[in-house]
């Protein structure tokens, strides 16, 4: 069964205790890489309860031994799979498909990403393993990224997430992409998506 990403609302978020009207968001100016992207993986794990990677849409992508490998390692917190043309800033033309894997965020799937990944976007080539690392908490899009585009947004939904841009990499505030934003939803194990703007 294959699930399709449909409009939402922007919904309202807390922040330092209290309600806004718009959304806050901020743009990672820098890739983040070494013991930077350590801190970054940490403080996401710790905050989130999915995450996601992308099938890239090079010529051969999710053939490579690398691909497979990183899948196989990740296989145990899989719990979705989701096909769609439109994700986080990232479009393809009607009649194509963006295969979307989801995992749970455990202390072992971090291990799993950290020995992996070494970089939140390319350094000097392309990667043949799933990219794309987005982070959810709640069933809200809190971070967002396109390695191939350096592309990297912050949604804090808490003041908890706003330390984020002071613990790694140059962030500066943006005007919300609010039609970027992604909701899933979680039942047990289980996630899924159920919206998004397209």
């Amino acid at each position: 069964m294959r699930n399709t990403v449909k409009s939402i609302c922007t919904v309202k978020v807390t922040l330092q205790g209290r309600l806004q009207e718009d959304e806050i968001m901020y743009s990672l100016l820098t890739n983040i890489s070494g013991q930077p992207f350590e801190k970054f993986i940490s403080f996401c794990f710790e905050n989130a309860d999915v995450f996601s990677l992308t099938k890239s849409s090079w010529p051969g992508a999710g053939k490579s031994n690398e691909f497979i490998r990183v899948m196989q390692l990740l296989s145990p917190y899989h719990t979705n799979t989701v096909h769609t043309n439109h994700w986080f800033c990232y479009r393809v033309p009607e009649g194509y498909d963006i295969e979307i894997y989801l995992f749970t965020a455990t202390a072992e799937s971090k291990r799993i990403i950290l020995e992996q990944y070494d970089s939140l976007f390319y350094q000097d080539k392309a990667w043949d393993k799933p990219e794309d690392l987005c982070f959810f908490q709640n069933g809200r899009l809190t971070v967002g990224s396109v390695s191939h585009e350096r592309i990297c947004f912050l949604y804090p939904q808490t003041k908890e997430w706003m330390a984020l841009t002071e613990l790694c990499g140059t962030w500066e505030e943006v005007p919300d992409e609010a039609e970027e934003q992604i909701k899933s939803e979680l039942h047990g194990k289980q996630a899924f998506i159920v919206g998004g703007r397209d």
